[in-house]
């Protein structure tokens, strides 16, 4: 009897061992990871005649956002970059989300293609997001200026676009990533593109 109350106390033991303790460890693992608190520096790549910096009252509300205005480069690309005061490890999450607004309807819907990327140094991994954004201009918007949309981009590995063998090395410890979209057209559109809520999510619950 003696030996039996003992291996019984053993393992209880290890089953909280194995069952408690990670699940206390895990369980400090916020589901959302806000981020804009965390960025130490915006900036605009390329584009020399950009303007950007942050706005305390945009248009729709809801307290301040990043903002930019004419941002575009010669080969029709914007590219947005939020470096983070501290590494983070972003390998718990599986979407990036944040919110959107332009000026104008045009100068959202110019936005043909998206591409998120996650940086450390010159190392990145890149993710799909063209459908996913396409989808809200096209079906949420319906035309509206100065209404915010909240964009979801998965950043797991099925969803990598460019160096997919960078993904777990990069998320891992990361501290830049970007916001980069391809355009439609030509023409340099008047007006601001607000970003805002920028954060790493497990769920989108």
């Amino acid at each position: 009897m003696k030996h039996r109350k003992f291996l019984t106390i053993a393992l209880t033991a290890v089953v909280a061992f194995f069952w408690i303790v990670p699940g206390n460890v895990y369980g400090e693992v916020p589901k959302v990871l806000q981020l804009d608190g965390m960025v130490s520096e915006f900036s605009v790549l390329e584009a020399r005649n950009a303007q950007f910096g942050t706005e305390p009252n945009p248009p729709g509300g809801g307290g301040p956002a990043y903002f930019v205005s004419n941002g575009r480069t010669s080969d029709r690309r914007y590219e947005f970059q939020f470096v983070l005061n501290e590494f983070i490890d972003a390998t718990p999450y599986n979407y990036l989300v944040f919110e959107m607004m332009g000026d104008s309807y045009n100068i959202i819907n110019d936005m043909n293609e998206h591409y998120p990327r996650f940086r450390r140094d010159s190392i990145y991994v890149q993710f799909q997001g063209s459908f996913l954004l396409r989808g809200l201009i096209d079906n949420e918007l319906d035309g509206a200026a100065r209404k915010w949309l909240t964009v979801a981009i998965p950043i797991a590995p099925f969803n990598v676009h460019a160096n997919r063998a960078n993904h777990q090395n990069i998320m891992s410890n990361v501290n830049i990533f970007l916001l980069r979209f391809i355009l439609e057209s030509r023409d340099n559109l008047p007006g601001r593109i607000y970003f805002r809520n920028l954060r790493l999510q497990q769920t989108l619950d």
